[in-house]
């Protein structure tokens, strides 16, 4: 884990979080450190 915690309440404050933790578990760096510094191929 990266040690990101976050919480919401309420159906669209869910949704949206949700939302933002998918996105924010692809760009990382302490969840994917093999991308990290890389340049794009």
């Amino acid at each position: 884990m990266c040690g990101r915690d976050r919480t919401a309440t309420g159906t669209p404050e869910v949704l949206a979080l949700v939302a933002k933790h998918t996105e924010h578990r692809t760009t990382c760096p302490r969840l994917n450190p093999a991308t990290e510094g890389r340049a794009a191929a």
